[in-house]
Formats: structure tokens, sequence, C-alpha cells
């Protein structure tokens, strides 16, 4: 297994080929992942916070592990990546932090904000050892 990182280059591009192939070496089986819905289930407990995931970024984005709203987020299979606030995380290469996403130029007009799915958010990017 590679070492995974927190963080990463900013500025990331979402549609390099050696980050898509990365990425896509690492989607699941149809089942999920329980080690990361135990890892979403604490980080959603150290946060207080209602709901964690983990996402992928391909040409889609496909969430591989969760607990409360990411948990449903796993049985639903690839959603747009364009109406996903991992993607912005990503794109922006540095954790993001959204008090108030109603609020947030760079979130407001995503679908699970508009929806009110999201109030707040906090996004880390995920690399491996090849960033």
């Amino acid at each position: 297994m590679q070492d995974v990182a927190v963080g990463g280059p900013r500025g990331v591009d979402l549609d390099d080929p050696g980050r898509l192939l990365a990425a896509r070496r690492l989607e699941p089986a149809p089942v999920g992942n329980p080690v990361l819905d135990r890892l979403c289930a604490l980080a959603a407990r150290l946060l207080s916070a209602g709901s964690a995931q983990v996402s992928l970024l391909t040409d889609v984005q496909v969430v591989v592990g969760g607990v409360g709203l990411g948990a449903l987020s796993v049985q639903e299979g690839a959603t747009a990546r364009e109406d996903s606030l991992c993607t912005v995380t990503v794109a922006g290469g540095r954790p993001l932090v959204v008090p108030d996403a109603r609020d947030d130029r760079r979130v407001l007009t995503l679908p699970p904000v508009r929806t009110g799915a999201v109030g707040s958010y906090l996004g880390v990017p995920l690399t491996d050892g090849d960033g």
C-alpha cells in the first residue's frame, strides 16, 4: 500500500492522467470499505459532525466510505464530479473550511448546498506518495 499524505500541491489538475489512474486503482468493491467507514465515524465523532465521507474523484465522484449522510452516499454510487464540494477541495490542493456553505461563494451554487444537505464543510485532500 502506498503512503497517503494529507494536503498536496496547490492548484491540482483534476484531469491529470496520473491522478485519475491512481484514483481508479483505489475504487472499491460495490459493498464499500468497513475500514473507511470506521475512519469516517471517528472523524465525525471527533468533530461533532453528523456526517463524514471519503471520496475518490475520477471523472465522477465515488464515495468509498462514510457515516451519516456519507454512508447513504456510498450506496448512491457515482455522482457528477462538478457537483461535489470534494472537487473544490481537491482543485485547491489544501484543506477547505466552510463554516456556512450558503454564504461561501466557492460552494453556494453546488447541489448539496442548494438542497440543504450540506450546511458546513471541512474537506482535506488526500494524496499518495506520488502526489
